[in-house]
């Protein structure tokens, strides 16, 4: 049994039926001509075969009695695969967009919290789709936040498919479930954690010290000259209350190109400043058209991952974040590059100026109940359009370099989406896997009825640079 870190928490904290926190991936594999048809028993027996390599695959959430302290994740003792595969399949003509339909739809469908939190849904009748052959299918997985983050799910994805064609044969440890814990037991536990909380606090109000010290000396040193100023947050239409209505869609690049536009710019320029300009590039346009474009920089919260290589497979979230400025307001894509590296790095200075760990400490001394609460009142703020500390998120996950197989059958493409809340209803997650760069946009329709409209200038964004 394993209590949850208050990070993780904060993940339930949020959930909500306009608000499902989850991440949610699609896997494209290309079965390409004269191979086998898709058999879902030979797909649902690997995933039986690879239970083990994470944890998250048959462990459930359990509460604490009156909800007095952070639940705890117990090996599941009713555990049934049946309940988490499903197999379903595309209308025809079986393309991208009736893939895309799916997907939105399978976005925000809620997880059963009495299971182990994640679905997966093989899609077979992908007969359409520009680059894959007929007959291929896809795998849409959705995990609940709480028991992953992006870089731990993109490890447990190499785990789960094969490095070659020739599928690995895996020996499984004996798995035992544990029996559901005794109420008195639990209760006793949180009483001694309530004790506990006091000393968390101090440990925090030192960090932040520590962290204010700290960025005065960088201020001095000019490393922080273009940092973002808590709630200086211009207000967008991605700003407010979400619906439950989803659109989504993609593009995707060559990772080696946008290496090379970075390159051929500055050589200090990462893969991170390019993504950043084609994203700022896309927002300018698209509010530009509506006549909403802010004379400030929009800001976007950037997940940072804090997790050792000892810590790829556990569960839970190890990340910390940044506050980074979109360069928005600059029309010529050379100058957007130049200020998208400067912003990044000035975020960079600020992060490196506070504990890593700062976020989650600061998150643990929060007692469960009043998380709770915060989270609902921060909910209801959001219909009155408060300050907000960012406008959107974007984050980037380096997955596999090499190319992956599922049962023989390559997997050609990966995409990713996270979850959008009140207040920030636009997550934009890039993935790349094997040599290609995945950017996805998820958002609220009701703020961005026309996402074609805005993957149409990504594609536009990334032109301008090449």
């Amino acid at each position: 049994m394993q209590q949850l870190t208050g990070l993780d928490v904060s993940y339930l904290y949020l959930d909500a039926p306009n608000q499902p926190v989850h991440i949610v991936c699609l896997f494209i594999f290309d079965a390409g001509s004269g191979k086998e048809k898709f058999n879902f028993k030979a797909y649902r027996e690997l995933m039986a075969s690879r239970l083990h390599v994470s944890r998250i695959f048959r462990q459930r959430l359990v509460e604490t009695p009156l909800h007095l302290d952070y639940p705890y994740w117990i090996e599941d003792p009713d555990f049934n695969l049946d309940f988490h595969i499903h197999r379903m399949a595309l209308p025809k003509p079986g393309g991208w967009e009736e893939l895309k339909d799916l997907y939105r739809h399978i976005l925000v469908l809620p997880l059963d919290r009495s299971r182990p939190l994640w679905n997966m849904y093989l899609v077979e009748g992908l007969d359409s789709i520009k680059g894959i052959s007929p007959d291929s299918f896809a795998m849409i997985m959705k995990v609940h936040h709480v028991a992953i983050d992006g870089i731990s799910g993109a490890h447990i994805l190499n785990n789960i498919l094969d490095p070659t064609i020739t599928p690995r044969k895996l020996q499984a440890p004996v798995w035992s479930p544990d029996s559901m814990p005794d109420e008195i037991e639990l209760l006793k536990k949180s009483m001694v954690n309530t004790i506990k909380r006091p000393l968390q606090v101090k440990k925090l109000i030192s960090q932040v010290k520590q962290g204010g010290i700290n960025l005065i000396g960088r201020a001095f040193s000019g490393k922080i000259q273009h940092a973002s100023i808590p709630f200086d947050v211009p207000m967008t239409r991605f700003n407010g209350a979400i619906s439950s209505h989803r659109a989504w869609d993609s593009i995707s690049c060559s990772l080696a190109e946008v290496k090379a536009i970075g390159k051929a710019a500055d050589s200090k320029i990462t893969v991170n400043d390019v993504v950043l300009t084609l994203c700022a590039g896309a927002l300018r346009r698209y509010l530009a058209d509506k006549n909403e474009l802010p004379s400030h920089p929009l800001i976007a919260l950037v997940p940072v991952s804090i997790r050792s290589t000892q810590e790829t497979m556990s569960m839970g979230n190890r990340i910390s974040t940044m506050l980074i400025k979109l360069a928005t307001t600059e029309k010529y894509p050379e100058k957007r590059l130049e200020m998208s590296h400067k912003y990044a790095n000035s975020a960079k200075a600020v992060f490196a100026g506070f504990d890593d760990e700062m976020l989650a400490d600061s998150l643990e001394a929060l007692p469960y109940l009043l998380g709770g609460a915060a989270a609902l009142l921060y909910r209801k703020t959001q219909k009155k359009n408060w300050p907000q500390l960012f406008n959107l998120v974007i984050t980037n996950v380096p997955g596999p370099f090499n190319p992956l197989y599922a049962n023989g059958i390559p997997l050609k493409s990966v995409y990713l989406s996270g979850p959008i809340i009140d207040g920030n209803g636009l997550f934009i997650g890039i993935f790349s896997y094997a040599g290609l760069l995945t950017i996805n946009v998820n958002v609220c329709k009701n703020m961005m009825p026309d996402v074609e409209v805005f993957t149409n200038y990504l594609k536009e964004s990334l032109r301008e640079l090449r």
